[in-house]
């Protein structure tokens, strides 16, 4: 079976933190990543931030169930 390298390549990337601000130095640093890899090779990029939302905590029954159980381990 030969090599296939594709002309087009989609991919999501989720990126979650409860610090609005480290999130967006996240994906600041990993678009200018992305950028300079894409840059270096001669390729394109187009970067749709299509769900970019404010941190929301978890709710914290949940949080407990989670701790309850790791604390088991």
């Amino acid at each position: 079976m030969p090599n296939v390298v594709p002309g087009k390549t989609v991919f999501t990337l989720d990126a979650r933190h409860m610090d609005a601000l480290a999130l967006q130095r996240f994906t600041d640093e990993a678009t200018k990543k992305m950028q300079g890899i894409v840059n270096e090779l001669g390729m394109e990029i187009s970067i749709n931030m299509w769900l970019d939302a404010a941190p929301v905590p978890m709710d914290s029954r949940i949080v407990d169930i989670l701790r309850q159980s790791m604390s088991k381990k």
